[in-house]
């Protein structure tokens, strides 16, 4: 039996587009060549949690102007969620 690395990813209401992005992407990377995307559809309260626990890897997009709180508990907490950094036009600078 071969056992296929997987990566759990959140889609909330309005990543949708950001996350076919970046599975399409991650999935044809030649360096990734066995690694498996799993999506799963989580409210984008609900991500915070699940990802500390270890049920998500990550999720595309938050907007921390509606999560001030979450951010507190679970990213300035170090609380097993990480800030990764920014996506599209801001990341490019």
């Amino acid at each position: 039996m071969i056992c296929v690395p997987s990566v759990f990813v959140a889609e909330d209401a309005y990543a949708g587009g950001v996350l076919s992005y970046v599975k399409d992407f991650v999935v044809a990377d030649e360096r990734f060549p066995a690694l498996s995307v799993d999506v799963t559809e989580i409210d984008e309260f609900e991500q915070f949690p699940a990802i500390s626990a270890g049920d998500i890897d990550a999720t595309m997009e938050v907007w921390p102007s509606g999560h001030a709180q979450d951010y507190a508990d679970y990213i300035d907490a170090s609380n097993g969620v990480v800030d990764g950094g920014q996506l599209g036009r801001e990341a490019l600078g």
